[in-house]
């Protein structure tokens, strides 16, 4: 991380300088990367309910990671939470007073990622001349 942050704010490295440098954030399924990525990256993405077989609940994850950063004494941690992908986020959970809307306000999250699954129809009917057999 160290080497990207200075391979894009090098002017003279050879590869389009960024200013400003982007935030890294790291996506963290366990405790081991949230605390890594609280010693040396801007923020951190986690899932909303675990990942797989890793059920780890996103509290407990934020509270790992800030509590790391709050240790070196370092900038506010970014949070970026991922729900798991669906086809219709018109569910009563988004909505504004849910328990997961609530359970982001107290993690203090940055942002809440929707990940939506692909509908093959929706596609195929969009790029005709990918599917074309001829």
């Amino acid at each position: 991380l160290r080497k990207m942050r200075s391979v894009w704010a090098d002017k003279e490295s050879g590869f389009f300088p960024l200013d400003p440098v982007p935030p890294i954030i790291v996506g963290a399924f366990g405790f081991k990367v949230a605390t890594l990525a609280a010693e040396h990256a801007d923020g951190i993405a986690i899932p909303l309910d675990g990942y797989i077989f890793r059920p780890i609940p996103m509290e407990d994850l934020v509270g790992a990671a800030r509590a790391r950063r709050a240790a070196l004494g370092g900038n506010p941690l970014s949070v970026s939470v991922h729900a798991e992908p669906s086809s219709d986020f018109r569910e009563e959970r988004w909505l504004p007073g849910s328990p997961v809307r609530q359970r982001l306000r107290a993690v203090e999250a940055d942002r809440l990622i929707l990940q939506s699954l692909p509908d093959a129809g929706v596609i195929r009917s969009a790029t005709p001349a990918l599917f074309d057999e001829h």
